[in-house]
């Protein structure tokens, strides 16, 4: 069974603290996730793994910046939950 390890989060809206659903959008790294990347001994795939990391963060931060237009949204929130 895999438990979660980290979630990334990003909500926007028009009133403070009240988010709107189809701005709402998560990315997901796992425990599995994790002990792949550990454990591994190929370098090739420890890469991987990493690239995957890398591009969770990146995609996330382009999403919220991509929601920066007053027109749609007054408030963007990105945020990381450990677990």
């Amino acid at each position: 069974m895999n438990s979660l390890v980290c979630q990334v989060v990003v909500t926007a809206g028009v009133i403070p603290g009240v988010a709107i659903q189809e701005y709402l959008k998560s990315w997901y790294w796992s425990s599995s996730d994790q002990e792949k990347m550990m454990q591994t001994e190929d370098a090739a795939l420890q890469n991987e793994y990493r690239m995957k990391w890398i591009a969770m963060q990146g995609e996330s931060r382009e999403y919220a910046a991509a929601l920066e237009d007053p027109s749609r949204v007054n408030w963007i929130r990105r945020d990381w939950m450990w677990m």
